[in-house]
């Protein structure tokens, strides 16, 4: 059974990382549960490296750099 679930996980991060909108969840302690490629290449253009924690991506994103565009009225983006 744990098999079986593993499978299915990866079966949807698979088709969560051919998403071309860089995405991420948080848990409620701001640890990472699941980024899609996109994400990770953002981070990586925001930090020269992976992100640890949600704390880090919203320091970066209060003001980010040329060409990287905020969502307006849209939270969490």
């Amino acid at each position: 059974m744990r098999r079986l679930r593993r499978f299915g996980f990866n079966r949807i991060k698979e088709g969560f990382d051919q998403l071309p909108t860089a995405i991420c969840f948080f848990d409620s302690r701001g640890s990472i549960v699941l980024c899609n490629r996109q994400m990770y290449r953002l981070s990586h253009y925001l930090f020269e490296s992976d992100m640890q924690y949600l704390g880090e991506v919203e320091r970066a994103l209060a003001t980010p750099p040329e060409g990287i565009l905020q969502l307006s009225n849209m939270e969490g983006t």
